[in-house]
């Protein structure tokens, strides 16, 4: 039962922690203004391609 509570509440930061680094880099005002694929926000941020598509990932399945 106690591993259950713990694993729930990792998730829980898990979670914030993905919304709050996509707010960090400004990601929804990016998007709100226009479409962009991965590579493009990529350049646009200065960061590595393939890390930012696991976090848009995350952010895909937290809906």
């Amino acid at each position: 039962m106690i591993e259950g509570a713990v694993l729930e509440d990792v998730r829980g930061f898990l979670k914030g922690r993905v919304i709050l680094t996509a707010a960090e880099l400004d990601l929804f005002t990016r998007l709100d203004k226009e479409r962009a694929t991965a590579e493009d926000l990529a350049k646009g941020l200065e960061c590595d391609r393939r890390s930012l598509t696991r976090l848009l990932d995350c952010l895909v399945a937290l809906q």
